[in-house]
């Protein structure tokens, strides 16, 4: 009986240390995941709502025929397709590219789970890939180091 007596008044305020330290790092850890958790769905609720509100004129712009792209792609202030038209329908183009990079931004500082990042990424790229119209609107706002403004680690790492 007095060897474990011993024994715990030796060992026994390090086994509670050790105890507490690890019950401390298991909590600690439990509310990173929380917090992580709580700022993912945060994230991904807001940029899917801002999605929403674009999900209209970007498929107004990918539904486009050949006719209506050169168009659009060829009106300078003339009425052949409205100077309001085509530059309502740039700036709601140029709020979708903020939106892919704020999303890249925080998938590369890891707050967006891979998962929810490929799925939105895939989505960034059809829509990409599906109108001549965008392509040619990114790679103007690219240009000249524009691709910065995105917060961007090289010019091609939001789109394809």
């Amino acid at each position: 009986m007095d060897l474990i007596l011993e024994f715990s008044k030796s060992f026994g305020p390090i086994i509670l240390a050790v105890v507490a330290a690890y019950l401390a790092y298991r909590h600690n850890k439990l509310s990173r995941e929380l917090s992580n958790d709580n700022l993912q769905k945060q994230l991904f609720t807001e940029f899917n709502a801002r999605y929403d509100k674009l999900n209209d004129i970007i498929q107004f712009v990918l539904d486009f025929s050949e006719e209506d792209v050169v168009k659009f792609l060829e009106s300078k202030n003339d009425e052949s397709f409205g100077d309001y038209k085509k530059s309502f329908i740039n700036f709601k183009i140029n709020d979708y590219f903020n939106l892919c990079a704020e999303e890249y931004y925080w998938y590369s500082k890891k707050r967006i789970d891979d998962r929810i990042w490929n799925s939105w990424k895939k989505g960034m790229d059809d829509i990409y890939n599906k109108s001549e119209i965008i392509r040619k609107q990114w790679q103007e706002e690219i240009k000249n180091d524009g691709w910065k403004s995105f917060y961007l680690d090289k010019p091609t790492s939001l789109f394809n």
